[in-house]
């Protein structure tokens, strides 16, 4: 089902990456969920962010930027993308996922605001270990409804 996606462990060296964007104010303090999605790709050796996210992630004027920081930090350009930009699109939905994806990115900012840095990694450990079980289960149920 997701054999294009991969997990990325969410590490000091990524969180390292957030830190030096928000430093470089490419975004503020409430969306360094944005910064660390970025880092993610980055520090997971991505060659490409597919993404809505238009004000924090895939702009023009932001895009130089992450990737500035990126060499800075001794790391390859990554590219950043629309979704438009790189999938055909048959059927279009009508759905939101800019709000979408703002909505949870407020969610989590609240969750992380007052945790340090070794909190927050702790936090996105334990929540990426969650990811791992969902997507077996997901990747489970697909495999047994194939058969």
């Amino acid at each position: 089902m997701l054999n294009f996606a991969e997990i990325v462990e969410i590490s000091e060296g990524a969180l390292q990456l957030q830190r030096s964007y928000l430093d470089a104010e490419i975004v503020t303090k409430k969306w360094a969920t944005d910064a660390l999605h970025v880092a993610l790709a980055t520090v997971g050796g991505c060659s490409m962010i597919v993404s809505w996210n238009f004000r924090h992630i895939v702009h023009f004027s932001k895009i130089s930027l992450y990737n500035a920081v990126n060499i800075r930090s001794g790391y390859s350009n990554i590219a950043i993308h629309s979704p438009q930009e790189v999938i055909d699109y048959e059927d279009e939905e009508d759905f939101n996922s800019v709000e979408m994806k703002r909505r949870g990115a407020e969610i989590i900012h609240k969750q992380i605001a007052t945790l340090t840095p070794k909190e927050q990694l702790i936090f996105w450990q334990k929540r990426n270990e969650l990811l791992k079980k969902r997507q077996k289960k997901v990747k489970t149920k697909y495999k047994n409804s194939a058969d």
